[in-house]
């Protein structure tokens, strides 16, 4: 582990996150870095006018992007690092290619190139990413060049998607030590991040009873062959006939509710019968008040009411 990696251990999930685009806005005011940066761009947005100089999370009325690359004093270019947050309000409503295509007509409006966004994200959210931002800017002419894809928006403004992994790579190959090194401490914090990030479920993951429906066989297998071991007399039941259900297969927190008592529960049994979430805010006590409180939302069960909880 780096020691960027280790001290980022000390610190909350959320401020990882952004540490991490702290360090490649810093790692990025190196002009070899800001130059293989621009070259690895440039090939999807050619172009991309040059010197870059980046400044960190500059704000204005059309909100804070995370990282602004100026040249010859008007911003060319958003660098956006996401890891599993979702898209800010400003990413989502195209608020950035606004301010990109202001930028464009204040200082430069016979120039070539209108603005360029990139999304700096884990390979694995690299397929989500590119379609949600096709959805929000409407975008046309996709293409992919290696791992880097490319599109163009309608005010003449690239969005560029590309990983972590991807980018850091493309620095620590120009030869110089000292960036290889930071963009080696740098990924350290990102490969942690990564790993240790809640990654948000997809909707056919929620909704795709397969998985539960396996644990609970697996644990219809666990009765059968005890129940066959006792019967025969290769063991003997420990501590009388007690024994745990199949559909207590869950874990959760209990809670009071306005003064109603509630448990907060992943549950197998509830997610491999109703394939609505695998967490569940049930109640056993007030079931009355549950049912009247979330209506059709609500199923009642055996003695609980349950509710859905989003996942």
């Amino acid at each position: 582990m780096t020691l960027l990696a280790d001290l980022a251990l000390r610190i909350d999930a959320l401020r990882r996150e952004t540490t991490a685009t702290d360090a490649l806005g810093a790692i990025l005011q190196s002009p070899v870095a800001a130059a293989a940066l621009a070259a690895a761009i440039r090939v999807g947005a050619p172009a991309l006018p040059e010197p870059l100089s980046f400044t960190s999370q500059v704000a204005d009325a059309d909100g804070r992007p995370d990282l602004v690359a100026r040249s010859q004093g008007r911003e060319v270019l958003h660098v956006e690092g996401k890891f599993w947050f979702g898209f800010t309000p400003a990413q989502s409503s195209g608020a950035y290619l606004a301010r990109l295509v202001s930028q464009h007509a204040a200082h430069a409006p016979e120039h070539a190139h209108v603005g360029v966004i990139l999304f700096v994200v884990p390979p694995r959210r690299t397929a989500e990413v590119w379609a949600k931002v096709h959805g929000y800017y409407v975008l046309t002419d996709p293409s992919k060049v290696g791992e880097w894809q490319f599109a163009t928006s309608p005010s003449g403004v690239v969005i560029a998607v590309a990983s972590w992994q991807e980018v850091l790579g493309r620095l620590s190959a120009v030869g110089d030590k000292s960036l290889s090194a930071n963009c080696e401490q740098l990924l350290g914090l990102v490969d942690l991040v990564d790993r240790e990030a809640f990654v948000p479920w997809t909707e056919e993951q929620v909704s795709d009873t397969g998985t539960p429906k396996r644990i609970h066989q697996l644990a219809a297998l666990v009765d059968a062959v005890a129940d066959v071991a006792v019967t025969t007399g290769i063991a003997a039941h420990v501590g009388g006939r007690r024994r745990t259900k199949r559909h207590v297969l869950a874990y959760g927190r209990f809670l009071t509710l306005g003064g109603v008592p509630a448990i907060l529960q992943v549950s197998t049994y509830m997610w491999s019968t109703q394939g609505q979430s695998p967490v569940w805010l049930r109640f056993r006590a007030n079931r009355d008040i549950a049912r009247a409180a979330f209506g059709t939302a609500s199923v009642s069960q055996d003695e609980w009411v349950s509710v859905a909880v989003p996942s």
